[in-house]
């Protein structure tokens, strides 16, 4: 009977013999290896992250304190309003946000002269509103910087839609300051004719003409016969600011005047 020859055994190198111990112990250290590594890598990644990630964090909580100063320069607190913007710009100083806030309270609490340099910098960075132009330009004004001044009512007067009384009025004090009583009346006339106008805008075109004409003349005499009407009136929100300008300045009223 034929013997099927058998099969031969294999080597002995060739056998597992490893205990499932000594499996498990290098299973263990091949996950210890990996998740070092990974913890490594989400180390490094970090470390290169952090700074941008605590810039963009610095960014967000300044320019919620900015418009925080904006809210409470509306509601004319101003004390809350300069603590806001101080905290804003020290919190990041290169946030244009904050600066604005800073140079908005600086203007509306008449430190023009301060403000001023303020806009300089918000307007070098291109992020000047509406808003921002109007306490630009009554900054420069006031500082007797009427190139700079110049720059920005015409900016004003230029925008979409048409200038708003207001815009119109810093025109005519722009015109004030360059001594030219025929464009100071023409834009204070302008003022007196917009049906946007309110009452402190008509006063204030009104004194505008003042400035700039002789206590003779039509223009002074109908200019101060129509603040006498505002003052006259207990309805109109101006009366008391005309009333007012009435007695500080009954020396210069016209003859004509009562």
């Amino acid at each position: 009977m034929a013997r099927w020859p058998s099969r031969p055994l294999a080597p002995k190198d060739d056998l597992d013999l490893t205990p499932p111990e000594e499996y498990e112990a290098r299973r263990r250290r091949r996950l210890l290896l990996l998740t070092l590594a990974v913890v490594a890598v989400i180390a490094v990644a970090a470390y290169f992250a952090a700074p941008p990630i605590g810039e963009a964090i610095k960014g967000w909580q300044s320019r919620r304190l900015a418009h925080q100063a904006f809210a409470l320069v509306d509601q004319k607190q101003w004390s809350e309003a300069g603590a806001k913007a101080r905290d804003a710009y020290l919190l990041r100083l290169s946030e244009p946000e904050a600066v604005r806030a800073v140079a908005r309270v600086l203007s509306r609490t008449g430190q023009s002269t301060s403000a001023l340099e303020w806009w300089k910098t918000v307007d070098a960075g291109h992020h000047l509103t509406i808003e921002d132009r109007r306490d630009f330009a009554g900054a420069a004004l006031v500082a007797g910087e009427l190139a700079t001044a110049a720059g920005q009512i015409d900016q004003l007067l230029a925008q979409k839609g048409g200038p708003a009384p207001f815009d119109i009025l810093l025109a005519g004090q722009l015109a004030v300051r360059r001594k030219d009583p025929v464009l100071t009346v023409d834009y204070a006339q302008r003022v007196m004719a917009d049906k946007r106008a309110n009452p402190y805008d008509i006063l204030s075109a009104t004194t505008l003409i003042l400035s700039v004409t002789r206590p003779e003349s039509p223009p002074y005499i109908n200019a101060w016969k129509r603040i006498e009407d505002v003052a006259r009136d207990p309805g109109n929100p101006a009366s008391l600011d005309a009333l007012v300008f009435l007695a500080q300045q009954q020396p210069l009223a016209p003859a004509r005047s009562t």
